[in-house]
């Protein structure tokens, strides 16, 4: 029986899916262990696609053609979008551990589930966080432009409004880029007390790396793509205080000490 996984497992997510990857194949070791699936043995099929779009799809359809029965992924939301359809047509099981972008189940498609909760939900907590922690201050809302990132930002500019509170700044920024020193102007100009970020972690790292390097004494909050180790290889000693929706850390749970 084969499993497929489709995750970054090149580009600037590498480091995250790569660990992704190590937790499938645990999985399938265990299950293999104990006897597999319905007597079968599990072979895991991986395919790259590096967080990206044409790559995404590209992978989806070299799992249908390797005959998978499930897919685990995709990591980015723009990515797991785009494969749904693929695997909905070749009638495959989706399994995304980590897609957060509402409509990845908001488009019913009855072969798609999902292993983690959902960017409206993040929004909601990080605005109640924003509301009770920071009253009174400056709050600049930044994101990346992708599904993921700008679904989450407008997420949580729609809840802070629910609660009367409206934010200073609200601005795009190019994922990827080298200098980031143009957004942390705009910060300064607005006089920006906390920045929340709808964006991925090497990003937010750069962005906070930049406005500490420049005397910049902001608090960055943001979504679950902070978690990703991927924030800290970038942000270092930056990144310290900085806080983010995420579901809870499974290291910390008895059952997974093994």
């Amino acid at each position: 029986i084969r499993i497929g996984f489709a995750n970054a497992l090149s580009g600037p997510y590498a480091a995250s899916g790569h660990r992704n990857r190590v937790a499938v194949e645990t999985a399938v070791h265990d299950l293999n262990r104990t006897g597999g699936v319905l007597g079968e043995q599990v072979e895991l099929v991986a395919a790259d696609d590096a967080c990206g779009l044409s790559q995404a799809m590209a992978a989806a359809r070299r799992l249908v053609e390797a005959r998978v029965s499930l897919v685990v992924g995709h990591m980015c939301s723009h990515s797991s979008l785009l494969a749904a359809g693929i695997y909905e047509a070749a009638d495959i099981l989706m399994i995304s551990p980590s897609s957060t972008h509402p409509r990845l189940t908001e488009e019913g498609r009855g072969n798609v589930f999902r292993l983690t909760g959902r960017d409206d939900r993040q929004g909601e907590m990080a605005a109640r966080f924003l509301g009770e922690t920071h009253a009174g201050l400056r709050i600049g809302i930044l994101h990346d432009g992708s599904a993921y990132g700008e679904g989450l930002a407008r997420e949580t500019r729609a809840q802070l409004h629910r609660r009367g509170i409206e934010e200073a700044l609200f601005e795009i920024y190019s994922p990827g880029a080298f200098d980031y020193s143009g957004i942390v102007a705009e910060l300064r100009q607005a006089s920006i007390d906390v920045v929340y970020v709808g964006g991925y972690g090497p990003d937010a790292g750069r962005i906070l790396r930049t406005a500490r390097a420049q005397g910049e004494d902001l608090q960055m909050v943001g979504g679950d793509g902070l978690a990703m180790d991927e924030f800290w290889s970038v942000a270092g000693q930056a990144g310290e205080g900085t806080v983010f929706t995420a579901r809870r850390d499974v290291r910390t749970t008895p059952a997974a000490a093994p």
